[in-house]
């Protein structure tokens, strides 16, 4: 049983955001690990992550974006500037506690990838000791079908003029569910029950999600450690796509590890021990729980 603690909170700003955050049973301020969820899903996304980091001794911020979840704002609308914004708000938020020491790194699944390389970028986010990536797309317009992003093109363009003209979003059914998520088959029949995943979303996604995202450019100019972590199951992002991330970064300060028998979700799949393990041994070696234990060396790659 896990000997963390939890608080529920909200984070103020231009949406309030629901967060949850674990804090490790040992006194004492302690190195902070904020988590990113991806695109349509919600916190619970992690399943016991959250609490394996916080037993290892980190303070961990978990949170849904806006219009994610349990979070305001119009249902899985997110803009470029929102979604660095929201992580940002998150990251702000776990570094005022006193129970944290100053020291951070950023956590993404999916998309919310997307948010922790251009927060590694930002000004607020650039003291991060390191990060890790699971699942990240490089550009999703790569995993988006031609007719489908034609589609999409023509629908955002109505839907552009709908909300202009009512301030309603104009929505269609994810193609994305649990069973494309998961090879566990009781995993994503739990996931379903729990609505981990909205089952439709905004048409005026398209501006960021198909015209502005791009994993690739923005980790060429990240200085910190990286690691990715894959799937060899993976059916929604492809795992070429991640591989560009991966080379886009500089230097050799970066590790890619692929996890056997898992799918898209990692973290809450048959692997999900692996893939948990794979993360957290990233970054005890880049930020130790104890401010003055030598910081390791885990690189390379491993299958």
């Amino acid at each position: 049983m896990s000997a963390s603690r939890t608080e529920t909170l909200t984070i103020a700003g231009p949406t309030r955001l629901h967060a949850r955050l674990w804090l490790p049973a040992a006194e004492g301020p302690r190195p902070a690990v904020v988590l990113c969820h991806g695109f349509a899903s919600c916190l619970r996304e992690w399943g016991d992550y959250p609490e394996r980091l916080a037993d290892a001794g980190y303070v961990v911020l978990a949170f849904d974006f806006s219009g994610s979840g349990e979070s305001e704002g119009p249902a899985t609308y997110i803009t470029s500037a929102s979604h660095l914004g929201d992580a940002l708000r998150a990251l702000e938020t776990v570094l005022a506690r006193p129970e944290v020491d100053g020291r951070f790194a950023l956590v993404g699944h999916s998309l919310g990838t997307a948010a922790v390389l251009r927060a590694l970028n930002s000004p607020q986010g650039k003291g991060a000791a390191t990060a890790v990536l699971f699942a990240p797309p490089n550009r999703i317009r790569q995993d988006v079908g031609l007719g489908e992003w034609m589609a999409y093109a023509a629908a955002s363009r109505i839907a552009k003029v709908v909300l202009a003209l009512n301030g309603k979003h104009l929505m269609v059914p994810y193609r994305v569910t649990p069973k494309d998520i998961f090879i566990d088959r009781e995993a994503a029949a739990q996931a379903l029950s729990d609505k981990i995943l909205a089952t439709s979303i905004s048409l005026n996604n398209y501006d960021y999600m198909i015209g502005e995202q791009d994993n690739s450019r923005a980790a060429a100019t990240v200085t910190q450690p990286v690691r990715i972590i894959i799937a060899d199951g993976e059916t929604v992002v492809g795992n070429a796509h991640s591989r560009q991330v991966y080379d886009a970064l500089p230097g050799t300060a970066k590790s890619w590890v692929t996890i056997a028998d898992s799918g898209h979700s990692l973290l809450g799949d048959r692997s999900k021990q692996a893939a948990g393990d794979a993360g957290l041994a990233w970054l005890t070696a880049h930020l130790p729980v104890h401010a003055d234990e030598a910081v390791g060396a885990a690189t390379g790659e491993s299958v």
